[in-house]
């Protein structure tokens, strides 16, 4: 493979695309530490007014900011079209079938935390399921638009001279290092969660979602929905079936998407060998 020029977006082991890697991971740590720092401090809470929600979402929103920020400065007018590209890039056909597996993960890893702990069953009536498509929506508005920052920016700029699989793993590692600051906050989901157990689930999924990315041609759209399905429906699910399952359900559903990811590698591989 004839290696891209130096400075071209996702040019491998060019000094540009690592200055634009180093700038962009502390740009999206300073822009949402800073603010989940700040609301820790004060309140600790993010429901606890309109100014501690506002911390929130600002510090949510940090690598979708740093992303579209970095590729202006660092890469230009040229860096930035191709990340918006990315948003564009709506035409992937059967690819948006893949929106349906967090819709079964969910359930499936509730369900085996509840026959393995001591978790019960607790159904929400019709009026909780009435708000799923509200839940979906707010899982992609509060969560899916990180994915501009994570496969839209980082991934291409790592794979090409790390390969998929490493690559993945890199940006699953950073992705759960930057919750960090959540497991301290009340009311959110990391308080909840076993950090270990959230690392492994943020690598998982980070597999998959760069299969997404690469099958459907760059679709950083596709891989925005299905990080707001993956929210909305842990949200939905949880909430309508098993409440109390939130502190064990993350192993397992990290174990299914592994088992995702490592049927769709093998499938690239097979069809590939043809």
């Amino acid at each position: 493979m004839t290696p891209a020029r130096s400075g071209e977006v996702g040019a491998p082991a060019s000094r540009q695309v690592r200055r634009g890697v180093w700038v962009f991971l502390l740009s999206t740590l300073l822009g949402s530490w800073v603010p989940w720092t700040v609301l820790l401090v004060t309140s600790a809470d993010p429901f606890a007014g309109p100014v501690a929600t506002t911390l929130w979402i600002l510090g949510g929103y940090g690598p979708t900011v740093a992303a579209l920020l970095t590729a202006r400065i660092v890469d230009g007018r040229a860096g930035l079209r191709h990340l918006l590209a990315g948003l564009r890039r709506w035409r992937v056909g059967r690819w948006y079938l893949t929106l349906v597996l967090p819709l079964a993960v969910a359930p499936a890893a509730v369900l085996a935390t509840v026959a393995a702990g001591p978790a019960v069953l607790e159904l929400a009536g019709s009026g909780h399921w009435v708000l799923l498509p509200a839940m979906l929506a707010g899982g992609v508005l509060f969560g899916g638009f990180e994915e501009v920052g994570w496969r839209g920016y980082l991934l291409p700029r790592l794979q090409p001279s790390m390969g998929s699989v490493a690559a993945s793993v890199v940006i699953g590692l950073v992705w759960a290092l930057w919750h960090a600051p959540l497991f301290l906050l009340q009311t959110t989901a990391q308080a909840s969660f076993d950090p270990v157990a959230f690392t492994l689930h943020a690598v998982a999924l980070s597999l998959v979602l760069t299969w997404l990315y690469d099958g459907s041609g760059g679709s950083v759209l596709l891989a925005v929905l299905f990080h707001g399905a993956v929210n909305g429906a842990y949200e939905a699910v949880i909430g309508g079936i098993a409440p109390e399952a939130i502190d064990g359900f993350l192993a397992p559903a990290a174990a299914a998407f592994l088992l995702v990811a490592v049927v769709a590698r093998l499938g690239r591989v097979v069809m590939r060998g043809r």
